[in-house]
């Protein structure tokens, strides 16, 4: 496994509840944000080929799963502290 830290933004849909595992795996991480629904940022140190491949067997066949770079700036509606956790753990592009 890659040892280089990385900042991704998660996002999942699924038809039922979320699996128990994926959320369990998502909060496993260096550190999180979850201030949308079936979205976090997630810190990482994983490529992003082998947290796809971790999280997809904790998602099962239950939904679908997008894993992108995360990089700032960022735009949109959010509390502060949300802002105040991208600043401290998401890199500039």
């Amino acid at each position: 496994m890659a040892q280089n830290r990385e900042a991704y933004l998660v996002s999942y849909d699924v038809d039922t509840v979320p699996p128990t595992a994926l959320i369990e795996e998502l909060k496993n991480s260096i550190g999180w944000w979850h201030y949308l629904d079936r979205t976090w940022i997630i810190v990482r140190n994983e490529t992003i080929y082998e947290l796809q491949d971790l999280l997809d067997e904790k998602l099962g066949t239950q939904g679908r799963l997008l894993i992108i770079t995360a990089r700032t700036p960022v735009g949109g509606w959010l509390p502060k502290k949300a802002y105040d956790w991208i600043r401290r753990h998401v890199p500039d592009a």
